[in-house]
């Protein structure tokens, strides 16, 4: 599923995303981005990274 839970067409169609914002958004980019680095070298499994980063970024804002 797409941003937002409406999939990817209002973005083809010309539409835009909103930019990610919330408490403590520093903190959560700070939580995904080592991990996304290591799905981007092939070290860690996709599903896996994308799990794990989702909960530690997670984490982060609701601190």
């Amino acid at each position: 599923m797409g941003i937002a839970g409406r999939g990817p067409e209002p973005v083809r169609q010309g539409g835009t995303i909103t930019a990610p914002v919330g408490a403590n958004f520093g903190g959560a980019a700070n939580a995904w981005a080592p991990i996304f680095n290591e799905i981007f070298l092939g070290r860690t499994p996709v599903e896996e990274g994308l799990e794990r980063a989702q909960k530690l970024a997670n984490d982060a804002m609701s601190q």
